[in-house]
């Protein structure tokens, strides 16, 4: 048996009607739940986002990548935003500057993107918990 489905029976526990329940809200037969356990379908792969939702998991811990069942929304944000290549470039970029002037240079990045966004009527600070801190 392999980690995903591992983790998916895990989720789904011994309960009597759990798997009924999982195909419910897959709109899928509980027979194809039964073929999952019993090794002859592989189908549940094409169903993780919605397992891990219906589990309140992430789907890297289906996937047997982390250990960690629930990560905070905030790190899925997180997550998408450092899947930006552009992002990344630009962090990369600004490791090579030396720690004051990137300081200054962040300053001034941040300052910018806020005077833009309330140009366009968006409050910057809203929902921005790290300069709240600052």
């Amino acid at each position: 048996m392999d980690i995903v489905l591992t983790r998916i029976l895990e989720c789904m526990g011994n309960r009597y009607g759990a798997g009924k329940d999982l195909a419910n809200h897959l709109g899928i037969s509980g027979n194809v739940i039964t073929n999952w356990k019993n090794g002859s379908n592989r189908s549940y792969l094409k169903h993780l986002r919605e397992i891990a939702e219906f589990y309140n998991v992430s789907e890297s811990y289906l996937l047997g990548k982390t250990n960690i069942k629930n990560r905070p929304p905030e790190l899925d944000d997180m997550a998408d935003i450092l899947s930006d290549p552009d992002i990344v470039m630009f962090a990369r970029h600004t490791q090579k500057i030396p720690q004051a002037d990137r300081k200054r240079i962040l300053d001034n990045f941040r300052d910018t993107i806020d005077i833009y966004l309330t140009a366009i009527g968006i409050d910057p600070k809203e929902g921005d918990e790290t300069d709240q801190n600052q």
